[in-house]
């Protein structure tokens, strides 16, 4: 009797282990500070087998996005096709490998995932921008803008799609729109050294160079990593 109390008691400590290090896999795979490690505890979710196709669909779905934050495309866009070949129905899923695809330079790929994302949730909190994304990259502002108008409705504090939408209007030449799509940009996420570079571009390319500079200067200041980048457009005007 003793020797069975003792096996079960083993048993019992042994699934507690294994439930607890599911738990931290879990917790860590859907951790974005370090893709590194999620990317291992995803795996280690993949590999064990004991995941149902939810279950499974969530891990490759979430391993998909650490492997974009590593630059593993290719990885990235087999994870996301293994989660929607699971669940057809997986909206993020498909925005994921959109995302990936749109990296690659897969346009017409991306446009057909953003698509069929859209049409699943039409009110997802990141569809439209994505798409917007493409539509700029292939020089159709106007489609662009459409979509992040769509997505601005949906989520009014989108910063990056302020972001994005600001620099459509620079390209189209309307600046003193771009300005207030990237003023709105800034009070949403103020420490976010893009938005006040960006600004300066428009309001450089509206004439203000003075403007310009404080917003130069306010983004070196804020990232001097990116000094180089911010700083060609800030010489340009100092000379």
């Amino acid at each position: 009797m003793v020797r069975t109390f003792s096996f079960i008691g083993a048993l019992l400590s042994g699934s507690s282990t294994v439930l607890a290090q599911a738990d931290w896999d879990w917790q860590a795979c859907e951790d974005v500070r370090d893709p590194v490690a999620a990317i291992a505890a995803c795996t280690r979710l993949i590999n064990g087998r004991t995941l149902g196709d939810v279950g499974l669909a969530i891990a490759l779905y979430s391993r998909g996005v650490h492997f974009i934050n590593v630059a593993e495309i290719d990885q990235a866009i087999a994870d996301e096709s293994r989660a929607i070949q699971i669940e057809p129905l997986h909206p993020r899923a498909y925005n994921a490998r959109g995302n990936a695809y749109y990296i690659k330079g897969d346009i017409e790929l991306a446009i057909q995932d953003y698509d069929a994302q859209v049409k699943i949730a039409p009110r997802h909190e990141d569809a439209y921008n994505g798409r917007g994304r493409i539509y700029a990259a292939v020089g159709q502002f106007d489609r662009a803008i459409e979509d992040y108008d769509r997505q601005i409705e949906i989520n009014p504090q989108h910063a990056h799609a302020y972001n994005n939408r600001g620099r459509a209007y620079v390209f189209k030449g309307q600046f003193d729109r771009a300005i207030e799509d990237y003023d709105q940009q800034i009070e949403i996420d103020p420490q976010h050294p893009d938005a006040y570079n960006n600004r300066g571009n428009a309001y450089l390319g509206k004439g203000a160079p003075d403007r310009a500079l404080m917003d130069y200067d306010t983004a070196i200041a804020m990232n001097p990593r990116h000094a180089h980048a911010y700083g060609q457009s800030r010489q340009s005007l100092s000379h």
